[in-house]
């Protein structure tokens, strides 16, 4: 789906690894190029691959940082935190779900449900 979609290669979504949208593609019969060469397409992979790994990196310390926010009792700076790192990486469920528990210690009730629903 496009969740797996925009997910960096080798991440899980919904306990499955994504694969590369483009292995095999532009392939005959499954064979590789030999050309030593990479295709300007694998240049162009493989520095997305990187950036989409750094954002998933960034994300991951934000959590971080606003669970330890949560277990403080300072929701609103880990609400901040969590749209952070969703802004980071909108397919990891978890960041969504932390956020709702954040906005429903707000009583920001439609907020929490809203999280809720994206993850469904």
């Amino acid at each position: 789906g496009v969740r797996a979609a925009l997910a960096p290669t080798g991440h899980k979504i919904g306990g499955k690894r994504t694969a590369s949208a483009v292995e095999g593609s532009g392939d005959k019969g499954g064979k590789r190029r030999c050309s030593g060469e990479p295709s300007q397409a694998d240049v162009v992979m493989s520095d997305m691959t990187g950036e989409a790994e750094g954002a998933a990196e960034r994300a991951d310390a934000l959590k971080g940082e606003a669970n330890k926010l949560i277990a403080a009792k300072d929701f609103r700076g880990a609400e901040s935190l969590y749209t952070e790192a969703i802004a980071l990486c909108p397919t990891v469920e978890a960041l969504w779900t932390n956020r709702a528990l954040a906005r429903t210690n707000l009583e920001d009730y439609d907020g929490a449900v809203a999280d809720c629903e994206e993850v469904l």
